[in-house]
């Protein structure tokens, strides 16, 4: 996400004042895109909303200016999820599949002048690259091995000198990372375990890397619970979902200081979850929380999946 003080300053007032409080939601959550469709994962700043939608036969990018008409980002022909505005600058995941295979890759788009911009080195190879999260020259995204589909690696590169680093790698079917955020000097994502025969997640953990220290800890988790996707804004606070184990069960939509006990933002009703989260930061300090819930289908999805929005 895009910061909106520098982390140096932001530093010295933490070290003045203490820790910032807990996240406490301003207003009731409220309805920001529906369609017929899926729409998900969402992604923001005071001049763009951007999400996709899951149709039958496509899945398009979504850009909706504040003072204009939305417009896809997404050639006809691919599929595009998970976006990442920071200014003027969009990322996201776009793919292409056939019945044999796919390939994705990560895209960035600048959004005053509605043209393709070639992403850095070290972003997109023969792998599969997923989830961007931008904050100034920081990019934190997923690449998957596409020959067998069994690693996958959390990585931080920085965009102004090329350096890379991994954060996190799994291995072995069955086991993956979901979008995350990065601000604050925090980054944040998902591990997940699915097991295939009960057909549904036997482990999901939420972690913080802190860039300057290059600690990673994971979020308390009471248990057994599932703790998943995860977002942060500048000021440190993290959010991520905590469920029981299936779609819609007693689902919330959780904000907390690491290290710091939880603040429930959303409870869901029963049978009703969420994929994603993004946190916008804005210029009098305020977040706005941006998420797709929706009503679980008999196979664990949300199709019916709305963009609502929430003040921090």
């Amino acid at each position: 996400m895009r910061r909106t003080i520098p982390l140096a300053a932001f530093a010295l007032v933490i070290s003045m004042v203490g820790p910032p409080p807990a996240a406490v939601a301003e207003q009731e959550p409220s309805p920001v895109v529906s369609t017929p469709y899926w729409d998900l994962t969402p992604a923001a700043s005071s001049d763009y909303l951007a999400w996709s939608t899951s149709r039958p036969k496509d899945q398009p990018l979504w850009v909706q200016p504040t003072d204009g008409e939305r417009f896809r980002v997404n050639p006809k022909g691919t599929w595009a999820v998970k976006p990442e505005i920071d200014g003027t600058l969009l990322a996201y995941t776009e793919g292409v599949s056939t019945e044999e295979s796919y390939t994705t890759d990560i895209r960035f788009f600048d959004l005053e002048t509605r043209a393709f911009v070639e992403p850095p080195e070290g972003v997109n190879t023969e792998q599969a690259e997923w989830w961007p999260s931008i904050d100034g020259d920081l990019l934190l995204f997923e690449r998957e091995d596409v020959d067998n589909r069994s690693y996958e690696e959390m990585l931080l590169l920085d965009m102004a000198t090329g350096e890379s680093q991994v954060l996190a790698s799994s291995s072995g079917w069955s086991r993956y990372f979901l979008p995350g955020g990065i601000a604050g000097g925090l980054a944040v994502w998902s591990r997940l375990s699915f097991d295939f025969k009960a057909g549904w997640w036997t482990s999901c953990d939420v972690y913080v890397h802190d860039v300057a220290t290059g600690v990673t800890s994971k979020l308390d988790n009471p248990g057994p619970k599932c703790q998943f996707v995860g977002s942060v804004d500048a000021g440190g606070t993290v959010y991520y979902g905590r469920a029981g184990w299936g779609c819609g069960r007693h689902s919330q939509l959780l904000g907390a200081i690491p290290g710091q006990e939880p603040t429930v933002l959303v409870s869901f009703e029963r049978g009703r979850d969420f994929f994603s989260i993004y946190a916008r930061d804005n210029v009098d300090g305020s977040t706005t929380l941006y998420f797709d819930p929706g009503t679980c289908d008999e196979y664990g999805k949300i199709p019916d999946a709305d963009i609502w929005s929430i003040e921090i």
